[in-house]
C-alpha cells in the first residue's frame, strides 16, 4: 500500500464518522467533550499497534487493517451500511493522514513511544511494545533514529530496521505535503 493523496470525498465520510463518534463518547458520558479527540486517538493507536504487533517491520498494510478495525469498532449503523469499498477508503485516509483527523496524535503518540523506551525498552506487554516502536518510527520524525539508538544501548538483538526506507519517506512526505497545504489554506 502506498500513502494516497488526499481524498476529499473520504475526508467528507471520515470527518462526519468522527463527529458521530465523538458525540456518542460525550452523550454516553464516557469522556468530556475536550478529551474526546484524545480518547479516540489513544483508541486509534490500540488498534493500530494490536494489528502490527508481532510483525519484524512495519508495513503500511497493516496499520490500515488496523485502520480497519478502528473504524469498525467506532462505526455505528450509518458506516456499517457502508460498501466496503467506501469503508477501505475511509481507513486508507485514515493512516495517510491520521495527524489530520486526530491533531494531538503525534503528541500522543512521542509519549506512548517514549514511555515504552522507559519500561525497560517494552517488557510492559500492555502496551504492545514492538508494534507501538514500529508505528512511532514510521510516523515520527527522528524517532527511528532515538529508537535505534536506544534499543543499541540496551544490546538488543532485536532487528534495527523497524520500517523500511521507502515506507519511511512516504509516510514523512504525506505529513510533510498536509502541512504545508493546511499553512496554505489558512494564509
Amino acid at each position: 500500500m502506498t500513502i494516497e493523496p488526499f481524498n476529499e470525498q473520504a475526508d467528507a465520510l471520515l470527518s462526519d464518522l468522527l463527529d458521530r463518534a465523538e458525540a456518542k463518547l460525550v452523550r454516553n458520558g464516557i469522556c468530556p467533550a475536550e478529551q474526546a479527540d484524545e480518547f479516540l486517538t489513544v483508541r486509534y493507536i490500540e488498534a493500530v499497534a494490536g494489528m502490527i504487533y508481532g510483525a519484524c517491520v512495519y508495513l503500511p498494510n497493516d496499520e490500515r487493517i488496523g485502520a480497519d478495525m478502528f473504524l469498525w469498532k467506532l462505526g455505528d449503523a450509518r458506516f456499517r451500511s457502508w460498501s466496503n469499498k467506501r469503508k477501505r477508503m475511509c481507513a486508507v485516509q485514515l493512516v495517510g493522514h491520521t495527524h489530520v483527523y486526530f491533531p494531538k496524535y503525534h503528541t500522543v503518540l512521542s509519549l506512548t513511544y517514549r514511555r515504552v523506551l522507559q519500561s525497560n525498552c517494552g517488557h510492559d506487554r500492555h502496551y504492545l511494545p514492538d508494534a507501538i516502536l514500529m508505528l512511532a518510527a514510521a510516523t515520527l520524525p527522528g524517532a527511528r533514529s532515538e529508537i535505534r539508538r536506544e534499543l543499541r544501548r540496551r544490546g538488543s538483538d532485536r532487528p534495527l530496521t523497524l520500517v523500511p526506507f521507502d515506507v519511511l519517506n512516504a509516510k514523512q512526505n504525506a505529513i510533510q505535503t498536509d502541512s504545508k497545504l493546511a499553512l496554505y489554506l489558512t494564509n
